[in-house]
């Protein structure tokens, strides 16, 4: 992942956000954003921020690396 930044789109930020058992108003709220703002991030009509994708992979417990091989693994 060296200097680059990772960025998630809806499909990959959704199937995240499930697996990990979590509402989307919950990880908005501890993310820092509007719901209305994560369902259209997840919906592809916005992107979260770096820092707000930072946030939202502590958020699962994961790492920057491990979401870089999800997200290969199913093709985005």
């Amino acid at each position: 992942m060296e200097n680059q930044k990772l960025q998630l789109n809806g499909k990959a930020l959704k199937m995240l956000r499930l697996s990990h058992d979590l509402k989307a108003i919950e990880a908005a709220r501890k993310i820092g954003i509007s719901k209305q703002h994560f369902s259209n991030c997840e919906q592809g009509r916005r992107t979260l921020s770096v820092n707000k994708t930072k946030e939202f992979i502590e958020l699962i417990g994961s790492t920057e690396s491990d979401v870089k091989t999800f997200i290969e693994m199913i093709g985005e």
